[in-house]
């Protein structure tokens, strides 16, 4: 949070609107998410951050108003729309979300799309409405699997288990939950592959340099050695 006042202050201070709206932005998504992480907060301290979150959040939305910004706009009403359902207060949430979705499938949005279809799906789920979480959470899924998006297929299959499981399907909870293990192996060995070839790059790039270092010693010696037979030559 600290970063993102720093950032804030600094936009300000440069008067780039663009990153004075992403540095709101950026805000208010640091409180929701120490809301949704943070799972022993007092309800006095989730309610202040969630206060903090809404400000923050809908001082970022007006910014990407005036500036017609899609993208933001949408990011924003998703956000806005979360703080609601973090408050349960469900009616406002659903106004936000389907006008971050409304935004989403008038662009070419399709991975925010997804999140946005997840977190209806979320929503209705958390209300117990479960017919409509199965739908948006299937539409989230079908984008999901057709983009190859690790993170919402991970997730979108968690919340269908957990849907199927609250309304006995226990089979079907059982798949989503397996699919779910597929998709959370697969981010985890595809950083694990990310970091491995990091580190082999550096190695690669310490050799080269210890390798460049040693020659450059190497002729460094030979021209002082080449110094010192001229010297005793003049002598």
């Amino acid at each position: 949070v600290e970063y993102g006042f720093r950032a804030l202050k600094l936009a300000h201070e440069i008067g780039d609107k663009g990153r004075i709206g992403n540095a709101l932005g950026n805000l208010g998504n640091m409180y929701v998410q120490q809301v949704e992480l943070v799972k022993t907060l007092e309800q006095p301290e989730k309610d202040s951050l969630l206060v903090k979150a809404l400000n923050y959040s809908s001082q970022a939305l007006s910014n990407a108003i005036e500036m017609g910004d899609s993208l933001r706009i949408c990011l924003n009403y998703g956000v806005i729309a979360t703080i609601y359902d973090l408050k349960t207060d469900y009616s406002k949430a659903l106004g936000f979300h389907l006008e971050a979705l409304a935004i989403a499938k008038k662009t070419t949005y399709r991975q925010h799309e997804a999140t946005i279809l997840i977190n209806l799906g979320k929503h209705f789920l958390a209300r117990k409405q479960y017919i409509e979480a199965e739908k948006y959470l299937k539409q989230a899924l079908k984008i999901s699997d057709d983009l190859e998006l690790l993170v919402q297929q991970e997730e979108v299959n968690l919340k269908l288990s957990e849907l199927y499981s609250q309304v006995d399907k226990h089979e079907l909870a059982l798949k989503y939950y397996k699919d779910y293990i597929i998709a959370r192996d697969s981010i985890y060995n595809e950083e694990s592959t990310k970091k491995n070839l990091r580190t082999t790059i550096q190695y690669d790039f310490d050799k080269k340099e210890a390798l460049a270092d040693a020659e450059h010693k190497s002729e460094m010696e030979k021209q002082n050695a080449i110094a010192e037979e001229e010297k005793r030559r003049q002598k």
